[in-house]
């Protein structure tokens, strides 16, 4: 089993079929549910992924935020997802990342816990991709 800090970028995707990455999406999503992977992420990815999804979904949000909240209230039962607070150390190392990169506050949180966690960072966000040494898709 693979630890990874997976961007909400992907978790979006996952959930609207009209993401141009979503079958790579549902690669990781199935991969967590077959037990390939455990989830890594910050708390705020919850609130990040419940925003997109209502920007985002044309239609159905409400049923897909449900989705989404249930996914992940079974994951953390499951141990598939481990969720981490934004405690002060993170804050300073997040914020280190901030000042080095120039990357959005959400991007750099998901950052430093695959630094802190020393395991890979995976994303579809192009910036990440092309600026930060550890992103991969």
């Amino acid at each position: 089993m693979e630890s990874i800090v997976v961007d909400s970028s992907i978790i979006v995707a996952s959930f609207l079929a009209n993401e141009k990455n979503h079958q790579h999406a549902l690669e990781y999503i199935n991969g967590l549910e077959r037990g390939d992977y455990t989830f890594h992420l910050p708390m705020l990815a919850s609130i990040e992924v419940t925003s997109a999804i209502r920007r985002r979904a044309t239609r159905n949000w409400i049923a897909l935020v449900s989705t989404w909240n249930k996914s992940v209230a079974d994951w953390e039962r499951d141990d598939m997802l481990i969720m981490y607070p934004l405690d002060r150390d993170r804050m300073n190392k997040a914020s280190d990342i901030a000042a080095r990169y120039g990357f959005r506050a959400q991007d750099c949180i998901f950052a430093e816990l695959a630094l802190e966690l020393n395991v890979p960072f995976k994303t579809f966000d192009k910036e990440l991709l092309e600026r930060f040494p550890t992103a991969s898709e």
